[in-house]
Parts: structure tokens; sequence; C-alpha cells
């Protein structure tokens, strides 16, 4: 059996609520919520401009990243998962396929990629979830 990968890291998009407000915010995957706040210039990068006080409301918000994957044709198709962060539910056309517990582990879904896939990632605020 041959086996293709393709990385699938192009319009991703994140939705959070703020202290200023809810956004819907362009996303980079793979990547983290922290430099997709500092892209959006939500927060400073606590390297340079940022401070730690102004990122606390973070460990409290929870997250959702989304994508819309386009057909890729009939076959064998899985989707795999190098790094969510510990407490996230992954949904494929609304319906959960995925619950995560552990950060330090990858995981694969099995998808029909004969239609459209819209791929859900909700992420729970770690430190209410602690």
């Amino acid at each position: 059996m041959k086996v293709i990968r393709q990385e699938i890291s192009l319009g991703f998009s994140l939705e959070i609520d703020t202290p200023t407000g809810h956004h819907v915010l362009a996303a980079t995957v793979p990547g983290s919520i922290h430099t997709d706040l500092i892209a959006a210039g939500i927060i400073g990068d606590i390297r340079t401009t940022g401070s730690e006080a102004e990122q606390e409301w973070i460990r409290n918000a929870n997250s959702t990243y989304r994508a819309t994957i386009p057909p890729t044709g009939a076959g064998n198709h899985e989707l795999h998962f190098a790094g969510l962060d510990t407490l996230a539910t992954v949904s494929i056309n609304n319906q959960v396929k995925l619950e995560t517990e552990n950060m330090h582990r990858s995981y694969s879904i099995d998808v029909d990629a004969t239609k459209e896939i819209d791929l859900q990632i909700d992420f729970k605020a770690p430190l209410p979830e602690a």
C-alpha cells in the first residue's frame, strides 16, 4: 500500500473570548494560541513588548480552531495530530471523533476524504480543568 502524507496547515481560524471581546482570527497550524494572539495584536510578545500579566487570562479561556478541508479523493485517509494541547475535542462535520487528555502523544482518526471535511478542535482552558 502506498502512503501519501500531506500537511494541512492553511485556512485555519482561531475563535476565542478575550478581555476585549469575542474574536475570530487567522491561525497558523502548526503553531500555538500565543503566537496567533501575538500575530493578531491581541497580546504582546512576552520576549519583547508583552508582559506575563497581560496574558494571565489565556489559561482561563476556551478556544476553538477550525478549518475546512476539501475532498481529496477515494481511498483510506486519516488525520494525524502531533501534539494537541492537553484537553482537546476533535469534531469532523459536527460529530465528535476524538477527546484527548495527553499532549505528549500523537493521535490519528480515519476520515472520509471523498467529501468536504469541516474540522473543529475545541481546547478547554487548562486552569479550570486542572
